[in-house]
C-alpha cells in the first residue's frame, strides 16, 4: 500500500497471475502433446528428430498437418507453405495484441511472438481489455506460455517414448477442439466477435475439402471481414 493506494503489480506477481490464468488448460495441452508425440514417432522419425520438431514448432495443429503431408510424400516447400497457412491466425492475434506491446523492448516482442499460442492470445487479450494499464504485460504473457511450453515438450517426449502403447480408446485427439472451444468462449464478448466466429466457422466447414490448408485461410479472412464490417454496421446503427 502506497499513499492509501495499492502498490503496482510486480514482475513476479504478473508472472504468477499468467500461470494461474492458463493452468486450467494444461491438461488439454498434455493430452494434445501426447497425440503429437505419438504421431511424430509413428512416421519413423528418430527420438531426437521428433523432439526437435515438437519443441521448435510449438504448434500442435501445424505439427500434425505437416506430419500428414510428410506421410503422403509431399515436398518440403508445400509442407512449409501449409504450416504458414495453418498458423495464419497468429498474424491476426499479433495485430490485436500489438497496441498493448508498442512500448515493449524488441527482445520481449520477439520472445512473446515465438511463444504465442492460442491460450496466450485468448487470456492475454481478455486480461488487457479489462486492465489496459496493467504493468509488466510481458511477464504476464511469459507466465501464460512457460508452463504451456514445458507441459507441451514433456508430453510430446512422453508420447515419443511410449509410442503406440497409448490405447486408441482414450481418444486424446478430441482434447484439441475442446480446448479451442473453451478459448473461443473466453474471447467472444461482442456481437461483432460472435458474428465473426460464426462466419469463420461456417466458411471452415464449407471449404474444408480444399487442400493444403486453403480452407482455413479462407475461413480466417472471412471471419476477419465479417467482424470488421459488423463493427462499422453496429456503430452506425447506434
Amino acid at each position: 500500500m502506497q499513499n492509501g493506494r495499492l502498490a503496482p503489480m510486480s514482475k513476479q506477481a504478473a508472472f504468477w497471475l499468467g500461470l494461474k490464468d492458463t493452468s486450467p488448460t494444461l491438461l488439454s495441452t498434455l493430452s494434445f502433446g501426447l497425440v503429437a508425440g505419438v504421431s511424430t514417432k509413428a512416421l519413423g522419425l528418430s527420438a531426437v528428430q521428433a523432439m526437435t520438431l515438437s519443441t521448435l514448432t510449438f504448434s500442435g495443429t501445424a505439427q500434425l498437418a505437416s506430419l500428414q503431408l510428410y506421410a503422403q510424400g509431399v515436398g518440403l516447400v508445400i509442407i512449409c507453405l501449409t504450416v504458414l497457412l495453418v498458423n495464419f491466425r497468429y498474424l491476426m492475434y499479433s495485430a490485436l495484441l500489438l497496441p498493448y506491446f508498442r512500448h515493449s523492448a524488441l527482445a520481449w516482442r520477439i520472445l512473446t511472438s515465438y511463444l504465442m499460442v492460442d491460450q496466450t492470445f485468448a487470456f492475454g487479450l481478455n486480461r488487457f481489455q479489462k486492465e489496459p494499464q496493467m504493468p509488466h504485460k510481458e511477464w504476464y504473457c511469459l507466465g501464460l506460455t512457460t508452463p504451456l511450453y514445458i507441459c507441451w515438450s514433456l508430453s510430446c517426449l512422453l508420447g515419443i517414448l511410449i509410442g503406440a502403447q497409448i490405447p486408441a480408446s482414450w481418444s486424446l485427439e478430441f482434447s484439441a477442439p475442446l480446448a479451442f472451444l473453451a478459448l473461443l468462449a473466453i474471447t467472444l464478448k461482442t456481437r461483432s466477435g460472435v458474428l465473426a466466429a460464426c462466419v469463420g466457422g461456417l466458411a471452415a466447414l464449407i471449404f474444408a475439402h480444399l487442400p493444403s490448408g486453403f480452407g482455413l485461410l479462407i475461413a480466417v479472412v472471412s471471419g476477419m471481414l465479417a467482424g470488421r464490417l459488423s463493427e462499422s454496421f453496429f456503430k452506425v446503427k447506434v
